[in-house]
C-alpha cells in the first residue's frame, strides 16, 4: 500500500532547511515569510543568543532568551521573518513554534551491542519523491528523516501517540585502519509489532557522530562516505517480504 501521510506532506511542502535559495518551498504572509527550519544549537549559540541553520547563517529569535533554556544539538521548529532582512549571515525571526530536540535519545550503538532483531521494516531509507535521505547538518550530526511505516492517523495527538510506540535504533557497524566509509544500520523497533501499519510518515532524527569521526580520524583513516542500511518495504510491514535498502552519501567536511 504505497500511501504518505497527509501530515508528512504537509509539512513537507513548508521543508527548507536554510535561508538562502528557499523561494517556492516556504509559506508567504504578506511581506513575511513562515518557515520550517532544522538548526544547531551549541556553546557559541549560546553566547550569541541564537540558532545557526545548515549553512552557519545565524537565526536569531526576537526573544533570545529561550536558547538558555535548550542543551546542545538540533532542534526543529517554525519561524517567521522579512527575506529583506536576511544580511550579514544572520537574521531575526519571530518563533511561530517551540523548538523541539529532534536528538535521537538512544543516540548511535555499536552494532556488536544490538541484535539485529528489528520488529517492522521501515518505509524508505532514501524517498526519492519527497527528497527525503540523510545527511550531515555539519561536520558533527547526521541528520536520518525517517520514513516508517504507521497506522492511519489524522489528528495530532494520535500521531504523537504513535510516534511515541517506534524506538529507532542507528548502529555503527565495526571499521578498522584503511576504511574511508562509516557504515550505519538503523532499525524500526516498535512496542506492538503486530499492528497493521499501511500507511508512511516521516520524523527527523539526528545523531551526534563527533566521537565516532575522532576515534575514525585517529586511526589514521580519512572520512570519505557515510552509508546508512535497513530492510526497508513499501508493500507490508512484514520484515519477511522486505529487502535491504542502502543509501550511501559524501562526507564533505
Amino acid at each position: 500500500m504505497k500511501k504518505i501521510k497527509l501530515f508528512a506532506c504537509a509539512m513537507l511542502a513548508l521543508m527548507c532547511l536554510s535561508f538562502s535559495g528557499c523561494g517556492a518551498t516556504s509559506g508567504h504572509d504578506g511581506d513575511r515569510i513562515n518557515q520550517l527550519m532544522l538548526a544547531r544549537i551549541d556553546d557559541s549559540s549560546t553566547a550569541g543568543t541564537c540558532f545557526y541553520d545548515v549553512n552557519g547563517t545565524k537565526i536569531i529569535p526576537e526573544t533570545p532568551s529561550v536558547i538558555y533554556t535548550l542543551t546542545n544539538g538540533i532542534y526543529q521548529f517554525t519561524v517567521a521573518y522579512d527575506p529583506s532582512t536576511v544580511s550579514g549571515g544572520q537574521v531575526t525571526v519571530t518563533l511561530n513554534s517551540e523548538p523541539t530536540s529532534i536528538m535521537n535519545p538512544f543516540g548511535v550503538i555499536n552494532k556488536a551491542d544490538y541484535p539485529n532483531d528489528e520488529n517492522i521494516p521501515l518505509y524508505a531509507i532514501n524517498y526519492a519523491p519527497r527528497a527525503l535521505a540523510p545527511f550531515m547538518f555539519d561536520k558533527d550530526y547526521l541528520i536520518i528523516p525517517v520514513v516508517f511505516r504507521s497506522t492511519s492517523i489524522v489528528e495530532d495527538n494520535e500521531m504523537a501517540v504513535e510516534i511515541a510506540k517506534h524506538r529507532f535504533v542507528l548502529a555503527l557497524e565495526p571499521y578498522a585502519s584503511g576504511d574511508d566509509t562509516l557504515v550505519f544500520t538503523l532499525t524500526d523497533k516498535v512496542t506492538d509489532p503486530d499492528t497493521g501499519r499501511g500507511f508512511a510518515m516521516f520524523n527527523y532524527q539526528a545523531f551526534d557522530l563527533r566521537y565516532i569521526v575522532s576515534d575514525f580520524k585517529a586511526m589514521g583513516n580519512t572520512l570519505k562516505k557515510i552509508t546508512i542500511k535497513a530492510m526497508t518495504s513499501e508493500d507490508g510491514s512484514d520484515l519477511s517480504y522486505a529487502k535491504e535498502e542502502t543509501y550511501t552519501f559524501d562526507y564533505n567536511f
